[in-house]
């Protein structure tokens, strides 16, 4: 038998795509959470398809973040599913996985992949390409921002003692001097 899950976040999200895909794969009897989170607990719909599932059957989903929220979650799913003979097939993956054959394997692996890719929030930088999107300081925080160093550069031109201006801000000499070489090298 070709049984079907579907889920969605909120109770306002359609759920008839993703039923009528299901329909379309061939599935005899679709079991759907709506509004239930795929990290809840309780997930009805869910532990129906699995208490109806038999050997030999099929479990089939539109997507696999549908079925698991983390990559840990699915292999539990996929431990309990396999051993007993249930197989999974997910329809946005063209894979099928059964726990008794090679070609199971190899798209349990591919599958495994790609969900892993899909949690990912963003793709690995390439090298060199994350010193140029975004230029991260190691160490302390600056003490001065470049406005300050400007307002204390701006008040010793104006006649202030480097001294007084370092105590103005709260900070020591050698730390204004080392602030008005760092956003103000040119001056």
């Amino acid at each position: 038998m070709i049984l079907g899950y579907a889920r969605t976040d909120r109770d306002s999200d359609a759920i008839e795509p993703q039923l009528e895909a299901l329909r379309a794969a061939g599935c005899e009897t679709i079991f759907e959470d709506r509004g239930v989170q795929v990290s809840a607990v309780d997930r009805p719909g869910l532990a129906a398809a699995l208490e109806a599932a038999m050997v030999f059957d099929t479990l089939v989903v539109c997507r696999l973040d549908h079925l698991a929220a983390s990559l840990p979650d699915l292999v539990c799913l996929l431990a309990e599913l396999l051993p007993y003979g249930i197989a999974l097939r997910v329809l946005e993956e063209p894979a099928e996985i059964s726990g008794s054959s090679l070609n199971g394997a190899s798209a349990l692996l591919r599958l495994l992949a790609a969900f892993d890719k899909a949690a990912s929030p963003s793709p690995d930088p390439k090298p060199g390409e994350l010193t140029s999107t975004r230029r991260s300081r190691t160490g302390r925080k600056p003490k001065l921002t470049a406005d300050q160093a400007r307002l204390a550069r701006k008040l010793i031109e104006g006649g202030e003692l480097r001294q007084a201006v370092a105590q103005s801000f709260g900070v020591s000499l050698p730390t204004l001097r080392a602030a008005l070489r760092r956003h103000l090298p040119d001056a």
